[in-house]
């Protein structure tokens, strides 16, 4: 249908009736949007905050200050929660402060504009967006020269470029930024003696995931890493001087530490530095590093490699490594115990469960008690004699001797010879292997012959081989025998001319044929008895004490005259009618002695012969044996019972082999606080019986029965 001129010129005008009736709603939701919530002056400033979201903030001073004393005290506090956006501005002016806590807690926020060139902030004080847990991105202008402590705690940052002007990174910057993954430090520099990353500057950041440290920072200081439990990867700078406590402690999943980039003198690794670095395998040390503290590498159970440069004086840093198999301490080192704080006794390394081989040089000469403590399966190499060979003597710790003259000489013994003393000694724990003077001698014999002046067998030692000193005809002096010591080997002492006296204890229960043969002016100093005493009647050899046949017979003599004594029944012989009674019916008081380290109480006496082992004659003993037999008086006796308490609060006992098939009865709490981690040995075959004897007697449940 044609419509008319007049049709036309209304439908015109209807058109642009409508069009205006939109803008104008345009123009009115505009409005709406834009809307003015509240406005007002502070220093020199305008505010507006609009009902969108955004607050603006402007000014036509020179370096204005946004700061108050209180969070409170700005006057858009009160609408922290609805602030989205926030813009400075500025006409012919600039901002020089934004204070502590400026926009701290703007939960919502999720934008910041800064006005640009000179008219941006210098310094950005602390908290000034702490909490502001919506802001992911924030472009921080180079004209800032201080982001100070706390600025973005706990903000919701995911990436971060790091300003120009800021040469200094201060704590808590950005402590507990939880979506932080990375930090871009490339425009950082600084020339400042203390530059550092300080305190707890990424502490909970567990996002992060890799950091590359600037060059320029000089510390990372206390807790500066704390809990970043995904950082993998971290470059350390040239400038490094020191990695405080706790820096790296809990990065969970940090798995090398390289800091052979430093080129500082004395760089230290502080206490705790990368405690629960539990991914942490390998350290990397450059030849700078002078200190390692307390605890620095504590549990860091992955950790298999490490290497100890010669710059290192400090070392106590090690505990509950449990992937560290070996470590070399470098001869820089004098004490392995850190103790300037006689409240923080640091050792350098226990709790290593897997640690095998332990190399400690002559240099070191203090350890304190606890060094190797739960390191069950560690050896001490070193030069013998030593601080640190008889520290592993002392607290029964394995030890090789690494010097020129050593080596084996059974399963658990070995030997070294000091050259500077002509001094040889046999150390360890077991029975020595047999030698043949003729094809096959003791190999400190072919070494160094008539060079060894004395011979000392340690205590733990429990044979001496034959011919193990046959013809070492310079030798003049053999130490006294340790208890430890059950046989003597044929011929092992045989021609060793030069010596005048051997003591020889009441423990040595069998000595081989010819083992002092040729020694012509020896003396043997002994029990009376004794296998040695024995031994030395049977062969000529000067002995003041008494073999066992002279020992019973007088023994014997002695029942007769009490048995006499006894049926005269003399008024003046009070004890001929009574007394206390002793094993078969005797009227004698309880008979005790001591032998092979232990106290032993007569509890029958006659046909059964039985004693009960009672104490241990020195409390600080690390192992003992408990034989089937002893002697006394040249009486053989049983060994059916260990009495009450015998070994209670001997906290140094780890070792205890039990030789006795016919233990009886063992008393309450004999082996009450006796080292946690000890061992019983017990007879082949008596495991079943004895576990149920020796049940709740005292001792710690780690204790094992084997």
């Amino acid at each position: 249908m044609m419509q008319t001129g007049k049709e036309k010129r209304w439908r015109s005008m209807l058109m642009t009736a409508c069009m205006v009736f939109v803008c104008a709603l345009m123009l009115q939701v505009a409005d709406v949007k834009a809307a003015e919530l509240d406005s007002g002056t502070t220093d020199n400033c305008s505010w507006i905050m609009y009902d969108t979201g955004v607050l603006q903030i402007h000014t036509t001073k020179e370096n204005v200050w946004l700061n108050t004393v209180y969070e409170s005290g700005y006057p858009w506090h009160r609408y922290r929660s609805q602030i989205k956006e926030i813009q400075l501005t500025a006409d012919g002016g600039s901002y020089y402060v934004i204070g502590d806590n400026c926009f701290a807690h703007c939960i919502n926020l999720t934008k910041v504009v800064f006005p640009g060139g000179k008219k941006d902030p210098t310094y950005i004080y602390a908290g000034a967006f702490k909490g502001c847990s919506s802001l992911k991105n924030i472009t921080i202008p180079d004209t800032v020269e201080r982001l100070a402590s706390g600025a973005f705690e706990s903000c919701g940052l995911t990436g971060f470029t790091w300003p120009a002007g800021v040469n200094f990174v201060y704590p808590d910057t950005f402590k507990n930024c939880k979506s932080l993954k990375s930090v871009d430090f490339s425009k950082f520099h600084s020339t400042a003696s203390d530059a550092s990353i300080a305190a707890g500057a990424f502490y909970g950041c567990s996002a992060l995931e890799s950091v590359a440290i600037p060059e320029g920072i000089i510390y990372i200081s206390d807790e500066a890493f704390y809990g970043c439990t995904k950082l993998k990867t971290v470059t350390f700078p040239s400038t490094l001087a020191e990695v405080s406590g706790y820096a790296f402690q809990n990065c969970s999943s940090l798995e090398e530490v390289d800091l052979r980039a430093s080129t500082k003198s004395n760089l230290k690794i502080r206490q705790y530095a990368f405690k629960d670095c539990t991914s942490l395998k390998r350290v990397k040390l450059g030849t700078n590093v002078s200190m390692l503290d307390g605890f620095a590498f504590q549990n860091c159970k992955a950790l298999e490699e490490i290497n100890l440069p010669s710059s290192v004086n400090t070392v106590a840093c090690f505990e509950g490594c449990d992937s560290l198999k070996e470590l070399e301490i470098p001869s820089s080192v004098t004490q392995l115990s850190f103790d300037s704080d006689p409240n923080k006794i640091y050792h350098s390394i226990t709790n290593c469960k897997n640690l095998e081989k332990v190399v400690i040089p002559t240099s070191v000469t203090k350890i304190l008690k606890g060094f190797l403590d739960g390191c069950p399966k560690a050896v001490i190499y070193t030069t013998a004699p030593s601080t640190a060979y008889q520290y592993a003597k002392e607290n029964g710790i394995k030890v090789v001797p690494l010097n020129g003259g050593s080596g084996d000489c059974g399963t658990n013994l070995h030997w070294y010879f000091d050259s500077a003393k002509g001094a040889l000694v046999i150390g360890g724990s077991g029975a020595m292997k047999n030698f043949d003077r003729n094809e096959d001698p003791a190999p400190w014999t072919v070494k160094y012959g008539n060079l060894i002046k004395s011979i000392t067998v340690e205590a733990g030692v429990t044979t001496i081989g034959k011919d193990a000193f046959a013809n070492l005809s310079a030798v003049t002096e053999v130490a006294a025998l340790p208890a430890s010591v059950e046989q003597i080997g044929e011929t092992a002492f045989m021609n060793c001319t030069g010596v005048s006296e051997v003591t020889i204890p009441a423990s040595v229960e069998t000595i081989g044929k010819d083992a002092f043969k040729g020694d012509s002016g020896l003396a043997i100093t002994t029990t009376d008895g004794s296998a040695a005493a024995d031994y030395a009647a049977a062969n000529g050899i000067k002995c003041p004490a008494k073999t066992a046949a002279q020992v019973k017979a007088e023994a014997e003599q002695k029942k007769e005259e009490e048995k006499k004594t006894g049926e005269g029944g003399s008024a003046a012989d009070p004890g001929a009618q009574g007394g206390n009674q002793t094993g078969s019916g005797s009227q004698t008081d309880a008979v005790t002695f001591t032998a092979k380290n232990l106290t032993f109480e007569v509890t029958s006496s006659g046909e059964k012969n039985e004693v009960t082992v009672t104490g241990i004659s020195d409390k600080k003993k690390t192992s003992i044996t408990i034989p089937a037999t002893v002697k006394y008086e040249g009486v053989k006796y049983t060994v059916t019972a260990i009495g009450e308490k015998a070994f209670a609060n001997c906290k140094k006992l780890k070792k205890i082999k039990i030789k006795s098939k016919k233990l009886s009865s063992v008393g309450k709490d004999a082996f009450k606080k006796i080292h946690k981690k000890a061992v019983i040995e017990v007879p082949s075959g008596k495991l079943a019986a004895y576990k149920k004897l020796l049940k709740k007697k005292g001792q710690a449940k780690t204790v094992k029965i084997k």
